[in-house]
């Protein structure tokens, strides 16, 4: 007879739940280590494929409930990763690319590593990554700063004031990101 992973997980808060009883910090301490399990498997790019998309579901989920912002390096790498074919461009980024929906439930602590990784991806690109890449980076930008529903202001201004803080020579992809039709919108 097989357990749900619910049920699995029920069992598992019970024991931890008794255990805190005696020591508070328990159930931190076993956050922490599933923490430090996840990362080092999202770290492999082994997991980034369609063989392992049911295991890396599950592992973002809990990146999603986490909301740590030491996965936010590890999911920028793998931004544009898709499991889902051509076919379903219909979908929302958030959920077409997991990385992007965990980098989207992780929030403001996401937002200095997708500006880095934006100085770095160039849109001109000649094999076309770096386009998707960059606009993906852009999107969550927004969608990041929409909880207040100004999303698409708040990630601009967040950028130019990555603009004034940056190094001259550095600031040219920044720039480029600034002048995103879906930022400049109305």
């Amino acid at each position: 007879m097989a357990c749900s992973d619910g049920l699995v997980f029920f069992v598992f808060a019970v024991s931890l739940g008794q255990a805190a009883k005696d020591d508070p910090d328990v159930l931190v301490r076993e956050l922490r280590k599933r923490e430090q399990i996840v990362l080092t498997r999202l770290k492999e790019d082994a997991t980034w494929n369609d063989a392992n998309k049911v295991e890396l579901v599950r592992m973002l989920q809990f990146v999603k409930d986490s909301r740590s912002g030491s996965f936010a390096p590890v999911l920028v790498k793998h931004l544009d990763y898709s499991p889902y074919t051509s076919l379903d461009r219909t979908m929302p980024a958030r959920i077409r690319y997991p990385a992007y929906g965990a980098l989207e439930a992780i929030g403001l602590p996401a937002v200095q590593v997708l500006l880095d990784e934006l100085k770095t991806v160039d849109p001109e690109e000649p094999k076309g990554r770096g386009r998707r890449l960059h606009n993906l980076i852009v999107y969550c930008l927004a969608d990041i700063y929409n909880a207040g529903g100004y999303g698409r202001i708040l990630a601009k201004q967040r950028i130019d004031l990555e603009i004034e803080n940056t190094p001259e020579k550095d600031r040219a992809l920044l720039k480029e990101a600034a002048k995103h039709s879906w930022l400049t919108e109305k």
